[in-house]
Parts: structure tokens; C-alpha cells; sequence
């Protein structure tokens, strides 16, 4: 047995030297072969390199007692030791699942909370949605209003100016996504457990950048001015409900995406293959039954006397046709928001966006004034209805216009279309809250129910999709 040195430290299990009694401690004999010790000690970790030290001090304090040990006792005092042992270890074990299981709640609330901060830009871009629409109420309550194609392209080039001071502050094309496809190799890996890493980093070009965001604002464009077109050939009614009919088309586009990717045994880390949950189903179900009661109750409103609407019961016309496709061109500019959302940076790709888009009703103005041959906004300088309009428009373009694009996107690169188009579904909602707070428009039974459908909605969708 090797000298060790007298003045050793103490265990913790109590005082060396004088006791009568064998102590229940781990030794080592002379004669290896009677020495089973089924342990053994890997000096790169720390808690064997500990288990070690207090083996050894154990060792040092009891060798007094080693010389008048009895076979009996050797043995018997060995097993004692093996026992503590496999106690420590146990010990070790469970204070280690109690620390994984501690930072395992941890990680779920900060997942939660950060899905429900996503869920939240949704809501309150929802509410900007709310306050566009008493926004422009207001500017047609004002003397000389202009038409819809110069309202939507003077909102256009302010809300391109809006961008402008966050560029200077911002790198170009600087914006990186990560598409993670992992496979699982036919080799055995203690350390990946069998998975192979194939995690790439995508920079999008400049090209790329501009093509996407002419791709979303042609929807965009397309959702509006489909719409616009439509209310000419059919009745407001009819129009609000083709065009709520979105709610139902985006899980559609969602279902055949997921579909057509199955079919051709191809995998995408996009949301836009994501299926549709049954609960989601429900959600839009009842997010369609509300926006049905919002649209009945303003159809009784406005089109009382509209008798060739009240003929045609459930035939189609062209303004429900074009309003039909104004809700699926809607219904597509969500569903590839939510596939883009993680790839390009929000502030470059919306400014791009609204670039286009901006064009694009310039564009449209022009094609009006050339068909009616009259000015599109004739009390745009003049008197105190053009100071209040503009104010509209600023706010119009800076709210609802900049910053409710950036939050969408923001929101939807994480979160799916279909939710996404049942949380902004409460713009009715919200519109009629501050029609009534601002512009004293009072709230009927049907608009209050209408409003519960939806937000019942929201929270199944929502409550789904972060499960």
C-alpha cells in the first residue's frame, strides 16, 4: 500500500483514527485479487475527479484500522462502500434532472412568451386595420375629398416616405435566414443521436429581395383593386361577404401547399406547407359565422333598396366574381407573407413592397383621370377640410401603412397564415369600437355577437397553434 502523508485532511463522514469499530469506508488490500472495486474513475470529469478526492481522503483517515480488519470485515466493509457509492451517484443523478427539469420550465415559459409576443404585433396590427378604416371615413366626411385611386396613391408615397428614415440606420441585404434540414444518417452517434446537421445560411440578393416584393404587392394591389372594381357591379353586402370569404380560402391555399409538397416528396421548412389543425378549421368557421353577422347588419343598413341584389338571391355576378378573387388574391398575399416572413429583413423587403405598390396606384390614378378626364382630388390646398385630410393621410401612412406591414411580417414568420388571417379578422371589430368612440356610430346586437364569433376565434386559433 502506498505512504500517504499523516497530517491528511478529514472526511466528512466523521474523525480519523482511535475508533474500535470498522468504519463503513471504501479500502484497498494488499492482494489485488480479493479486490473487486467495480468502478472506475475518468479523470476528465469533474464529478469523478471529486468522487476521487473524497475515496482517497476516506482511505488516508481509515488506514490505522486496515492493519486489525478481519476478512469479514474487509469484505463486508467493501460492500458497505460500494453502496455509498452507488448512493453518491444517485444523489448526483438526481440533482442533475432536478436542474434539467428547472431549466426545461424556464425554456417553455420564454417560448410562450415569446409566441405571444407575436400574437400580440397580430392583434395590434389588427387594431391599426381598425383605426385605417375611421381614418378614411373621415376623409371623405371632408369637403372636396379626393377619389379612391389618389387616396391610395398619395397614401402610397407618404407611407414610401415613412421608410425613408430607417434605412441610413439599417445594412442592406444584410438580413440572414437559416433553413435547418437535418437527416438521419443509417450510423449510430452518441453525441447527435444519429442526426446529421446540413444547417445552411441563406443571404437573399438584392434581385431576389425586389422579386418577392413585387410578387407581394401585385397581391396586395390585386386584393384592393379587385375589391374597389367590384362594388361597382355589386351591393356593398355582397362585397363585405365575398371578401370575408378570405378567412376560409387562406387554410385552403395552406392545405393544398401541404398537399402538393406530399404528393412530390418534397420537404420545406416553410410555414406555408404547414397543415391545417382541425381546431384551426373550427376557428375559421367561427370567424366566418362573425364576419357574416358584421356584413348582414350593414347590408340592412345600406342596401335596403337595392331590389336587383334582392333578386339575384345566390347567382353570381361580375362584382362578385372580382370580389371573390380580391379575397383569394388577399388570401394568397398572407399565405406567401408567412413563407417569405423568415428570409428577408422587415424593413427592407416592406419598403420595397410599398415602392411598387405606391407605383402601382400612381398608375391606376393616372388610368382614372384619363378615362373620366376629371382632377382625382380637387380640395387638396384649400381650406380647413385639406389640413385635416392630410393629417389623415400622415397618419393613414405611418400607422396603418408602414408599421402594420413591418409588425405583420415580423409576426408571420413565425406564426402560420390561417392563424394570421383569424386574429386580423378583428379589424371589423375594432373598427366599430372606435367608429363609436370617435365618430359616435353606435353598436348593434348583431355587431356584438359578430364581434364575440371572432374573438372567440382568435383565442382557439391562437391557443392551437402555440400548443
Amino acid at each position: 500500500m502506498s505512504t500517504h502523508n499523516k497530517s491528511s485532511p478529514k472526511s466528512a463522514g466523521g474523525t480519523c483514527g482511535t475508533s474500535s469499530s470498522p468504519r463503513r469506508s471504501i479500502i484497498f488490500s494488499k492482494n489485488p485479487k480479493k479486490l473487486k472495486y467495480p468502478y472506475s474513475f475518468n479523470s476528465n470529469h469533474k464529478n469523478n475527479q471529486n468522487m476521487k478526492y473524497l475515496l482517497m481522503m476516506a482511505v488516508d483517515e481509515e488506514r490505522p484500522l486496515l492493519k486489525t480488519l478481519s476478512g469479514h470485515d474487509y469484505y463486508q466493509s467493501t460492500a458497505s462502500a460500494e453502496t455509498l457509492v452507488e448512493e453518491y451517484q444517485r444523489q448526483q443523478q438526481e440533482q442533475q434532472k432536478t436542474v434539467h427539469n428547472n431549466n426545461d420550465s424556464w425554456s417553455w415559459l420564454l417560448q410562450r412568451l415569446q409566441e405571444g409576443r407575436h400574437y400580440l404585433l397580430l392583434l395590434v396590427v389588427a387594431v391599426l386595420y381598425g383605426t385605417l378604416n375611421v381614418a378614411l371615413r373621415g376623409i371623405y366626411q371632408q369637403p372636396d375629398p379626393p377619389s379612391a385611386a389618389a387616396l391610395s396613391a398619395v397614401r402610397g408615397w407618404l407611407a414610401v416616405a415613412c421608410f425613408v428614415p430607417l434605412w441610413p440606420s439599417r445594412r442592406r441585404y444584410s438580413h440572414k435566414a437559416v433553413v435547418e434540414t437535418s437527416t438521419t444518417s443509417s450510423g449510430s452517434d452518441e453525441d447527435t443521436g444519429g442526426k446529421v446537421d446540413n444547417t445552411t445560411t441563406i443571404d437573399p440578393s438584392p434581385q431576389s429581395l425586389l422579386t418577392t416584393a413585387a410578387e407581394l404587392a401585385l397581391w396586395n394591389f390585386g386584393a384592393q383593386g379587385l375589391i374597389n372594381v367590384g362594388l361597382t357591379y355589386t351591393s356593398a353586402a355582397r362585397a363585405a361577404f365575398f371578401t370575408q370569404l378570405s378567412v376560409v380560402l387562406t387554410p385552403l391555399l395552406s392545405a393544398v401547399a401541404a398537399a402538393a409538397a406530399a404528393a412530390s416528396h418534397s420537404s420545406s421548412t416553410s410555414r406555408a406547407t404547414v397543415t391545417v389543425a382541425l381546431s384551426e378549421w373550427w376557428a375559421c368557421g367561427l370567424a366566418l359565422a362573425g364576419l357574416i353577422l358584421l356584413s348582414y347588419n350593414n347590408g340592412n343598413s345600406d342596401d335596403n333598396n337595392d331590389d336587383s341584389d334582392a333578386d339575384a338571391g345566390l347567382a353570381l355576378n361580375a362584382g362578385d366574381i372580382l370580389c371573390l378573387l380580391g379575397a383569394l388574391s388577399w388570401s394568397t398575399y398572407l399565405f406567401r407573407l408567412s413563407a417569405v416572413g423568415n428570409v428577408y429583413p422587415e424593413v427592407e423587403l416592406q419598403a420595397s413592397k410599398t415602392l411598387v405598390l405606391a407605383m402601382l396606384y400612381t398608375t391606376w390614378c393616372a388610368a382614372a383621370y384619363g378615362v373620366t378626364g376629371q382632377a382625382q382630388w380637387l380640395g387638396w390646398h384649400t381650406g380647413h377640410g385639406a389640413v385635416v385630410t392630410w393629417m389623415l393621410l400622415l397618419y393613414s401612412a405611418a400607422g396603418p401603412g408602414m408599421l402594420a406591414d413591418v409588425w405583420q411580417q415580423k409576426a408571420q414568420a413565425t406564426v402560420s397564415a390561417t392563424v394570421a388571417n383569424i386574429v386580423l379578422s378583428l379589424e371589423p371589430v375594432f373598427t366599430a369600437m372606435f367608429a363609436r368612440l370617435l365618430l359616435g356610430e353606435e353598436t348593434t346586437l348583431l355587431e356584438k355577437v359578430g364581434g364575440a364569433f371572432i374573438f372567440t376565434a382568435a383565442l382557439v386559433a391562437t391557443t392551437r397553434d402555440s400548443s
